[in-house]
């Protein structure tokens, strides 16, 4: 380190000293706030990112079932020979839920049936169809195919190491039907000792709460009191007339509330009594509701849930039955034999039932369930349902937009560069258009949008929702961005390659063209580049001029209706099925790819071409 004080000498007075020692701890402190800033920035950085990638990176795979599928030509319901739309018009479906209904057998019921065919996807016919298709062999025999699941399915299989819990268990259970699907539970020991405390803990807090609602009520019934006590007091005092009718109206006004507060607030006081009562520990069973965790009993023949539980003793509802279901003496299965699962999120709170939770389960444990890409994601377009929806129309509609975008702002802005840069005179309206181009680049995109709506869309009739529109609009938007960086480039050229050109008898615009824009021409397409991903992330003048309009089809031209991925990412946050966060979050990490890409392509080009003079 530089000793300073070798520099100052000796004749240097004390106050120049303490100024110059206060200079440099200023210059001390303002390197730390630099890096201090610099670390800062990363951090956020990294933080961004890596909540992107931990959900997003989910959107690429997908489960899926694999079914026995039977392609019997009377359950298809196939029209007569020769129509040409004959396996187009096939019923799909019943062969889809014949094969599902054959894995579960004891499902039954209208109801059961509707709630086990809502864990495969509702296009999972139109896949079948496409199976169909491509090999028409298939009709009549019988083949294993793998099923697109729903899209809460999927998300809880994905979650479901987080959730789904096993207990510690170390001894015999007793099982007796009780009838109607409900079976009595004892243990040899205290196995269900930590469900009861779990609903011992639920009812503390819902304790809790009724205490802080009681206070509440019981402050609000008392500022009731004292309103109602002071209007007393004047009712007293004004004489007779409307103001003392109003007066009135309003009295009986505040005691209908007060009435309706005391009222809620007993109710709420025998509710706190009846939880309190629940907490008094005893033999007596305590009951589950659907609020509070899920518990099974998972046996080899079949899998309970519990409803209630004591210390050792339990009842349950049958999920799916066994041998153990219909028996007319109690049953006993060791330990080890029996499992004991919590599902830590009460069923009031999630999407998907006890029910199918156990349905997910009995596939997982018959090697039914396989994850894979997630292919649909990549070429699908647009849908409401989660796990169908993809982004290859997006991708596609900003494709167009971009051609767009690059066929008028290219030309343009290096034609305005090269006209200003080269041959423009300098006087004060040229100086305006420069200032004006200046202060274009930093006008807020909302406004291109409003200026696309009002020019393109209402006077000049350009369609709604088509990439045309959206390419223009970002084409003016990128416009002033390549004018600059063009323009740079131009001025980076040195006058010696001009001069030499005219020297040699090129007339100006010879000399501009075949000397210096070639020379500036990777400058002009790395600002170019720089430019169009700028615009490949914008949204909001998209969204002026209808782009996020919902597009189920992928858009095959320049005035097809589509949407951008921009737009797309904006949609699917706004979704409020829990499937599309991560689907928005893929869409997320393709978009940054494209970002990436383009801006490294500027950086190579930069890198290959260019020129120190």
């Amino acid at each position: 380190m530089i000793d300073r004080s070798r520099f100052l000498g000796s004749s240097m007075s004390t106050s120049s000293r303490k100024h110059l020692s206060s200079r440099y701890r200023r210059e001390r402190i303002f390197r730390f706030l630099g890096l201090s800033a610099v670390i800062s920035a990363i951090l956020f950085l990294f933080l961004l990112l890596f909540g992107v990638l931990t959900e997003g990176y989910r959107a690429f795979s997908q489960y899926y079932v694999l079914l026995d599928i039977n392609f019997d030509e009377d359950r298809l319901d196939l029209p007569d020979e020769g129509t040409d739309d004959r396996l187009f018009n096939a019923n799909y479906r019943a062969c889809l839920n014949d094969a599902f209904s054959r894995l579960f057998p004891e499902v039954r019921t209208r109801s059961s049936r509707r709630s086990l065919f809502n864990l495969l996807s509702s296009g999972a016919d139109l896949d079948l169809r496409e199976v169909v298709f491509s090999d028409p062999s298939l009709i009549g025999s019988e083949k294993t195919v793998s099923v697109l699941l729903s899209g809460k399915s999927d998300l809880y299989l994905k979650n479901a190491s987080n959730s789904l819990v096993p207990l510690k268990t170390g001894s015999s259970l007793l099982l007796s039907s009780a009838g109607d699907g409900v079976v009595s539970l004892v243990s040899s020991s205290s196995d269900f000792s930590s469900v009861l405390f779990d609903i011992f803990s639920y009812l503390e807090k819902k304790i809790a709460l009724k205490e802080q609602e009681i206070s509440s009520l019981a402050r609000q019934s008392e500022n009731l009191v004292k309103v109602l006590e002071e209007m007393e007091r004047e009712r007293g005092v004004i004489e007779p007339g409307p103001l003392k009718l109003s007066l009135l109206e309003m009295i009986r006004a505040y005691r209908s509330d007060l009435a309706s507060v005391e009222q809620k607030r007993l109710r709420l006081l025998k509710e706190r009594a009846d939880l309190k009562h629940r907490t008094v520990p005893g033999s007596e069973l305590k009951e589950l509701t659907v609020h509070m965790p899920s518990y099974f009993i998972w046996l080899p023949e079949g899998v309970i849930k519990l409803t209630s539980v004591s210390g050792k003793a339990a009842m349950g509802k049958v999920l799916r039955p066994g041998s153990f279901s219909e028996m007319s003496a109690p049953r006993k299965f060791v330990s080890g034999n029996w499992s004991l699962l919590k599902e830590s999120v009460p069923q009031s709170m999630r999407k998907i039932t006890d029910m199918q939770i156990v349905w997910l389960r009995s596939l997982w444990k018959d090697g039914r369930l396989r994850k894979g890409l997630h292919y649909l994601f990549f070429t699908s377009g647009a849908s409401r349902e989660a796990e169908r929806a993809g982004i290859w129309g997006a991708v596609m509609g900003s494709f167009y937009t971009m051609v767009i975008t690059f066929l008028i702002s290219f030309p343009l802005g290096v034609a305005a560069a090269i006209y200003l840069e080269e041959f423009a005179p300098k006087n004060r309206w040229i100086d305006l258009i420069e200032v004006n181009i200046i202060n274009l680049a930093a006008v807020p995109s909302i406004v291109f949008g409003l200026l696309g709506v009002f020019i393109f869309l209402n006077v000049l009739g350009v369609p709604r929702s088509v990439p045309l529109a959206g390419g223009i609009i970002l084409a003016l938007m990128t416009l002033p961005t390549i004018i600059i960086a063009s323009r740079s480039a131009l001025r980076s050229v040195p006058l010696s390659i001009r001069h030499a050109a005219l020297a040699l008898g090129s007339s100006p615009v010879q000399a501009v063209f075949h000397h210096v824009v070639p020379l500036a021409l990777p400058g002009m397409f790395t600002g170019t580049i720089i430019g169009m991903s700028q615009a490949l992330g914008e949204t909001a003048p998209l969204l002026m001029i209808g782009m996020v309009a919902f597009i189920a089809g992928i858009p095959d031209g320049f005035l097809d209706p589509s949407t951008v991925l921009p737009v797309q990412i904006y949609m699917w946050s706004d979704f409020p099925e829990p499937a599309f966060r991560e689907k928005t979050a893929g869409a997320i990490i393709v978009l940054l790819c494209f970002l990436i890409l383009m801006n490294s392509m500027a950086f190579l080009l930069r890198r290959r071409f260019e020129r120190f003079w």
